[in-house]
């Protein structure tokens, strides 16, 4: 699956190159590091071949497609402000929600 958006708000235009939206939305710094700690996951798998009954254990890597990147960092923030935690440089604090800010999820 293609990356399709630098930003993740909305998709790329298709007047712009593949390419040029995949080195700026996955592959800056933060989202490339951001990625690599938190959206990667290793399956391993177990596969018999049934002629020689020799047992293959494969390792597969797995990185999540820029949608679920992008809606699962948007849940994360969505969740810490309905919680009221307000990081600060030196100490994380809680400030408690009003109204609406209570509301956690992804619209």
């Amino acid at each position: 699956m293609a990356w399709k958006s630098a930003e993740g708000d909305k998709e790329a235009s298709r007047f712009i190159p593949q390419l040029e939206t995949l080195i700026k939305g996955m592959l800056n710094p933060k989202t490339l590091l951001d990625i690599t700690r938190s959206f990667i996951v290793f399956q391993k798998s177990k596969k018999e071949d049934a002629k020689t009954g020799i047992t293959q254990i494969n390792t597969e890597k797995i990185l999540a497609a820029y949608h679920q990147y992008y809606a699962v960092n948007k849940a994360i923030v969505s969740t810490l402000r309905a919680t009221g935690y307000k990081p600060s440089l030196t100490t994380p604090s809680l400030v408690p929600p009003r109204g609406r800010e209570r509301i956690i999820g992804v619209v």
